[in-house]
């Protein structure tokens, strides 16, 4: 699902990504894709040890740390490619996340957010966020 979608977007120039930062990496699915498209240095964060230790027993992150996804102790300005998939969804505010993204990106860097996902349209459960003023949006 997510992979078509990675796949297709037009905006990424996968092979001139050098370094990488995939927040909400959980058990490495999307750093395996990655490194299987040509990035050769990959860094995970996500808030759960169980997750990263699947993610590393993958042998793709070059780094991986235990962290909330909006306040990372990595270094600002150091990547091409921010990412996180269906992680977004969990979190109480996008304020500080986005800001953390912007804080990890080299000027020019780029960063997708991928937070579909067909099966939660299926049972009922939409995607959706809250707008500052409580305002529920639904994608």
């Amino acid at each position: 699902m997510d992979s078509v979608l990675l796949a297709n977007l037009q905006k990424v120039n996968w092979s001139q990504i050098q370094t990488a930062v995939d927040l909400g990496c959980g058990t490495g699915r999307i750093g395996t894709w990655l490194h299987r498209h040509g990035i050769p240095s990959i860094h995970g964060v996500d808030c759960c040890p169980a997750m990263l230790q699947r993610a590393a027993a993958k042998h793709v992150y070059e780094r991986l740390c235990t962290a909330d996804i909006t306040t990372c102790p990595l270094p600002r300005h150091a990547y091409d490619l921010g990412i996180t998939v269906l992680a977004a969804c969990h979190l109480p505010s996008l304020g500080a996340f986005y800001a953390e993204g912007a804080r990890l990106l080299r000027p020019g860097g780029l960063f997708v957010l991928l937070d579909y996902h067909p099966f939660f349209l299926l049972r009922g459960i939409p995607t959706h966020f809250h707008r500052a003023s409580g305002e529920p949006i639904a994608i």
